[in-house]
């Protein structure tokens, strides 16, 4: 299916001085951005001792039904998960599922435990044992949306905790149906489910974590910065500079660049080539449009500058990065 990751809609004509404008969404940015597809996914038996390596570029996604694990992070950060415990990895840095410190690995991509039986499963179960739903997501988009702070690396829901009710029960309910259905689309159903619950876990980190100066949600949020935010990735077409957008959210040219560059850390046009080039990686990936169009889609008049750009940012010609196997994009920001 073709997606033009067009997030916000457009807003037609010329923009009045303090017209209102749709803030930049962080959750919607990461998880439209990262581009989530299943790999592997179900309710797993995992009999001790044990260990599974996860590697680079998935998420985890992990809900703990009996036993107890341990979850390391690349960092080094060790998490100890029990009986209703809820844990999200979304660093892509690669973790590692343990039975106890120090267990042998496997790579969990070549050797998917045996899948457990949900229903009347319950009774006696060999020590060291942990019944897990849950699994991992392949990341199709090693280039991320400028958004990727507002992802946090680890989210952890212990099942005792109020947060964790209802939406993880209710969520891990339907998970649990789809592993027994026979119907069509069980494994779309799947990942829906799947994402709906990295939205939850989010939506909790964003509540709980302190804001940080620099953070890409907070910046979302500000009222004058997030519907710039909204504007640039809405229209990245446009023929923006920082005297129209800071007349488009009704802010003095000097103002809103001093505080735009204190939220986002960067420069407003530097950032606008974030947005122009994360939307031309996905449409050489996802679509079969010419270079033309994207080009212009994307805010470039000639194809010949289109290309120096993308050859610029990527390491490769607009041609050669379609073709090619997922591929990080990179981070050269000379000019717009």
């Amino acid at each position: 299916m073709n997606s033009h990751l067009t997030h916000f809609p457009a807003i037609p004509g010329p923009i009045p001085v303090g017209r209102s404008v749709a803030p930049a969404d962080p959750v919607a940015e990461v998880l439209e951005a990262i581009r989530l597809r299943r790999a592997h996914f179900g309710a797993f038996h995992l009999t001790g001792p044990w260990g599974y390596w996860v590697a680079p570029g998935f998420v985890g996604l992990y809900l703990v039904k009996e036993g107890d694990l341990h979850l390391v992070r690349e960092s080094g950060e060790r998490v100890e998960l029990g009986a209703g415990d809820l844990a999200v990895v979304m660093d892509l840095a690669g973790h590692r599922l343990l039975h106890s410190p120090g267990a042998s690995l496997r790579d969990w991509d070549e050797s998917v435990p045996e899948r457990a039986a949900m229903a009347g499963g319950e009774g006696w179960r060999p020590a060291g044992t942990c019944v897990l739903l849950g699994g991992t997501l392949e990341c199709m988009q090693a280039s991320f949306a400028p958004s990727r702070q507002a992802l946090p690396g680890l989210v952890v829901v212990r099942g005792s905790s109020d947060r964790a009710q209802p939406w993880v029960r209710e969520i891990a309910s339907w998970m649990e149906r789809e592993l027994d259905s026979v119907e069509p689309g069980a494994g779309a159903a799947w990942l829906l489910l799947a994402r709906l619950m990295l939205v939850q876990a989010v939506r909790v980190d964003h509540r709980e974590r302190p804001p940080r100066a620099g953070d890409w949600n907070v910046a979302a949020g500000d009222p004058g910065i997030g519907p710039a935010l909204g504007l640039m990735h809405a229209r990245p077409e446009e023929d923006w500079t920082v005297s129209s957008l800071a007349r488009a959210v009704g802010m003095s040219r000097s103002a809103f660049s001093a505080r735009f560059h204190e939220k986002v850390g960067d420069t407003p046009l530097r950032y606008l080539l974030r947005c122009r080039m994360e939307k031309t990686c996905a449409l050489l990936r996802d679509t079969h449009l010419g270079l033309k169009q994207i080009a212009s889609e994307v805010g470039y008049r000639s194809v010949a500058s289109f290309s120096h750009a993308v050859r610029r940012w990527t390491g490769m010609a607009p041609g050669a990065y379609r073709s090619c196997p997922v591929v990080a994009a990179g981070s050269e920001m000379d000019a717009v």
